[in-house]
Formats: C-alpha cells, sequence, structure tokens
C-alpha cells in the first residue's frame, strides 16, 4: 500500500521522536547470557561449597580447597565441557575480586615468573597415543580460556594439573580480602537459598559480570530487529539487504572485514540488487542512556562519514535510524543537529520502522513481496489488474516483474493454471492483512492537536507531522468496504480487533 508523505519541520519531526521512543531494548536480566551465566555462578558455588564446609567459616577458605573444588567439578566432563567449566570458573573469581580477564592475562605470566619461580608452562603432547609432559615457554600473555586449556589438557597428570591450576588461583585470591569476598558471597548465597531468594543476590553481579558481553553481542539490537521486519516484508538478506557493516572505499560500497567505526553503514538498500541506483545509506544510533564523550562524536562522525559518501556515490539518500532514551535525555542535542542536516532525508525509529521505512523504499521505487501481496488482495488476486495498479502507484514494470518472479521462487504465491489469478499464502496474506491495516490507518489518519491525542477512542500512528490518528469507530466505514480479498475478514468484528491488538502489542499504534 502506497503511503502517504508529508514534510516535517525540525521541531515536528522531535514531536514524533518523543511520542513514538523505545526507551531500552532489553533488560540484562532477560537475556539469554545472563541466564547462563547466574546458572553457571549458582552451579559453581554449590560444588565449592561441598569443599569448603558449606562456606560455614571465612577460616576454611583458601586457595587450595577451591583449587580441589574446581577440580572437583570437572573431573568428569569432556574436554570441550571441562575447557567451558574452567572459564567459567575463573570467571566467578574474578567476580568475588573485582579483577578482570584483560588485566589477569597479562599479569599471570609474571606472577608465575617471580612468585611461582616457574620457567614454564606444562604442555601436554600425543605421539601415537600415548602421552609426554613437556615444559613450554611462558608467554607474555594467558587469558582465562588458555589456562582452561592447560587444565583440561592435564588431565591424565593430576599431580601437574593440581600445581598449575592453584598457582592460578593463589594469583587471582593473593589477598586476604579476597578470600573474606568470596566466603562471604557463599555463605550469603546459602543463606538466601534457603530462603528461595538466591537469584536476587546474585543478580547484581552477575549483571556487572555480563553487561559488557550482552551489549557488545547485540541479541536483540534495533539492527537485528529490523533485519527481522525487512525478511517478513519478503526482502532476501545479501539481496535486498545487507546482514554486515558496509564500508565506503575506493570502490564504493562494500562489506566491512570488522567492526569499525568510521564511514560505516549499518544497511545499504536495495543492497546487491541489480541495476539499482537510488540507494538510501542507513545509520544506526541506539543510546538507552548517556553513554559518554564517545557518543557525542556521533554528530562529527555522522557529517564525515556522508561527506565522504558523497565523493564515491553518486546521489546517496541518508536515513538515520535514531532511538532510545538517551537521545530523549542528555543527548537530544545531537538528535537534534542530525535531524537539522540539510541532506538527512529521514528518520525513523523501532516502532515507526514499518511505516517510515517501508514508506523510504517506495519514494525510491523499490517494491517489496509485501507491497505486491497488498495489490494482488486490493484487485482480488488478479494479476494484470496487480501490475496495472502498481504502476498507477509509481512503479517501473522491470521493478514489478522482478518481485513478481522473487514472490514466485520464495512461493509467497502460487499461479493458477490459467495464469491469470495467483493465490498467496495463507501464513504471508495473514500477516499482510496487518500491515494492510496499518498502512490504511496511516494514509486516513488526520493531524490532531494534544488534547485531540489524549482522548479515548484513536488510534495514534507515527511518521507523520506531530499527532496523527483515526477514529476508532470510522475504521468500519473508510478501511472495510475497500480492502479487496481482506475486507471478508474485516468484516468478523473479532478478526478486525484482533488485528487492532496486534499492532497495538506490536507498538506500531497507540490505541487509546
Amino acid at each position: 500500500m502506497k503511503l502517504k508523505h508529508l514534510k516535517q519541520e525540525t521541531n515536528e519531526r522531535l514531536l514524533e521522536f518523543d511520542t513514538w521512543i523505545t526507551p531500552t531494548l532489553e533488560e540484562i536480566s532477560d537475556t539469554d547470557k545472563y541466564k547462563s551465566e547466574l546458572e553457571d555462578t549458582k552451579r559453581w558455588l554449590d560444588v565449592l561449597a561441598l569443599e569448603n564446609d558449606n562456606f560455614s567459616s571465612p577460616s576454611l577458605i583458601n586457595s587450595k580447597t577451591i583449587t580441589y573444588g574446581i577440580l572437583r567439578g570437572v573431573s568428569e566432563l569432556e574436554k570441550s565441557d571441562k575447557i567451558s567449566r574452567v572459564t567459567s570458573a575463573a570467571s566467578l573469581l574474578f567476580l568475588v575480586t573485582g579483577k578482570s580477564d584483560n588485566n589477569c592475562k597479562c599479569q599471570f605470566p609474571i606472577y608465575l615468573r617471580d612468585v611461582s619461580h616457574k620457567d614454564y608452562v606444562p604442555v601436554v603432547k600425543s605421539n601415537k597415543g600415548k602421552k609426554s609432559l613437556l615444559k613450554g615457554e611462558i608467554p607474555r600473555v594467558i587469558k582465562s580460556t588458555r589456562i582452561a586449556k592447560v587444565i583440561s589438557d592435564l588431565s591424565d597428570f593430576p599431580d601437574e594439573q593440581e600445581e598449575f591450576l592453584h598457582d592460578y588461583v593463589e594469583f587471582i585470591l593473593d589477598k586476604e580480602k579476597y578470600l573474606n569476598s568470596f566466603w562471604s558471597i557463599g555463605h550469603s548465597y546459602l543463606a538466601m537459598k534457603e530462603l528461595g531468594l538466591e537469584d536476587e543476590l546474585l543478580m547484581p553481579l552477575v549483571v556487572f559480570k555480563v553487561r559488557g558481553s550482552v551489549s557488545a553481542s547485540g541479541g536483540h539490537d534495533p539492527e537485528h530487529l529490523l533485519r527481522e521486519l525487512m525478511v517478513a516484508w519478503g526482502m532476501q538478506p545479501e539481496i535486498d539487504f545487507n546482514t554486515t557493516d558496509i564500508i565506503i572505499s575506493q570502490k564504493g560500497v562494500e562489506k566491512a572485514k570488522k567492526k569499525v567505526k568510521t564511514r560505516a553503514y549499518d544497511f545499504v538498500l536495495p543492497f546487491a540488487v541489480k541495476d539499482w541506483d537510488n540507494r538510501i545509506f542507513i545509520q544506526c544510533q541506539f543510546y538507552a542512556g548517556d553513554s559518554g564523550s564517545v557518543s557525542h562524536k556521533n554528530v562529527d562522525q555522522t557529517r564525515a562519514s556522508r561527506e565522504f559518501t558523497k565523493t564515491k556515490i553518486a546521489d546517496p539518500l541518508f536515513v538515520e535510524y535514531l532511538d532510545g532514551a538517551g537521545y530523549y535525555g542528555s543527548l537530544n542535542g545531537d538528535l537534534k543537529s542530525i535531524l537539522a542536516m540539510d541532506d538527512t532525508l529521514d528518520f525513523f525509529q523501532i516502532k515507526s520502522a514499518p511505516l517510515k521505512l517501508r514508506k523510504n523504499l517506495q519514494e525510491i521505487g523499490f517494491l517489496t513481496i509485501m507491497e505486491l501481496v497488498h495489490a494482488l488482495a486490493m484487485t482480488m488476486g488478479v494479476i494484470e489488474s496487480a501490475i496495472d495498479y502498481l504502476i498507477s502507484t509509481g512503479y517501473d514494470k522491470k521493478e514489478i516483474n522482478r518481485i513478481l518472479e522473487s514472490a514466485i521462487d520464495q512461493k509467497v504465491i502460487n499461479l493458477e493454471l490459467d495464469k491469470i489469478s495467483a493465490l498467496i499464502d495463507q501464513t504471508f496474506f495473514e500477516h499482510s492483512r496487518h500491515y494492510f491495516l496499518l498502512d490504511q490507518i496511516y494514509n486516513f489518519s488526520q493531524k490532531l492537536t494534544p488534547n485531540e491525542a489524549s482522548l479515548g477512542g484513536l488510534i495514534l500512528v507515527p511518521g507523520l507531522p506531530g499527532f496523527h490518528g483515526i477514529k476508532l469507530s470510522e475504521i468500519a466505514d473508510i478501511i472495510i468496504p475497500d480492502s479487496g480479498l481482506y475486507k471478508t475478514h474485516f468484516e468478523r468484528s473479532s478478526t478486525i480487533l484482533k488485528d487492532i491488538e496486534y499492532l497495538s502489542n506490536k507498538k506500531w499504534i497507540i490505541n487509546h
């Protein structure tokens, strides 16, 4: 469905941003990484409690008993599992001492040399099934994963295994206050476990432990969410959109071999469609809070990135993917600067992406399967009529044929035997019905005053100047009558109410 376009002034853009803001994507305690780390931490505390008389006294805690406990906890595991479990044990020791692998990996080799007076690390070699123990040179850096591998390799040499692990544990817990810290956490953990509150006790510690890796790994990051949307529209990865960062080089557009901070674009649309000139360059910036001085550089980086892109790409179109409470609060000045740039074509947020990014693609004449299915639904499945409809809304015949072929290849549509009509995949049809309703609410929406927008019985939509919405009572009169194949579904009140509920749950509309 072709979406209407109204010009917005900067102050109206800011009003829209504030209304449709997504403050934060996900609590760290809701992530899989947090949950797995919490279980690892509890598992190790349970294991180490057995070796330390259930943490009954701080005097019982020492590097020897912790070493024995770790070896007990991995004794029956396979090599790969043993490595990961020893790594997680080291992570627990970092947690109770406030140390980190980044520091310890550099300091431990010096400790081996100057405190333990070792001039080697044990190395296990295997020849025709027979294992032998050799002395390897102490490297300048030994990460916890390397420690874990050495411990695993030494399984057939228990004395050397215990000695090497003990050196590592004693190095981390090298002060009495660290041993007391370990005891206090273990003792409190068992006490809270009796009350069923052990997770709550460990939560702040584990959140601190995984915060950096959760931020880096992304999980439900805005880029991932956008890729999911584009797939839902029928767009294909690595053809219609890229799945890794894009840099602009002397050759033009190419994939970044690694994550880069300058002249990188999160999306170039369309990405690898043949003979396509007009392309949208998108940078994604989500700030749940003030990320410090680095985040304030984004305005200069955005400007520099665009200027360089213009020297390599003819007529690039710049669209910003911005969201987060940070932009509402301390970074609001940055937001204003980016939106006020002369070459900012548009911006969209997580909640407005289903409308605004699709509208941007429509404006450059790029067709998606979602729009094709809407056209087929509006013309009762007659292919030529759908093609004529799309041409009348501005799409090129060559582009229509490209997406028609793609829809057939992806089995979204099947041609009838007469080759005149098309059957739409039922799952995609239902999905497209939600978007059709969203588009129609958007197109029929009217500008509202803030007071009107606060009244009940309204559906508000993003992507238009100020507040725009439609009365709930108007849907039956202005949307259902001209909804083609969707009409019989919308005429069932339960269906259209469920569709409105679906859009509201997705937060693509605000249903007062």
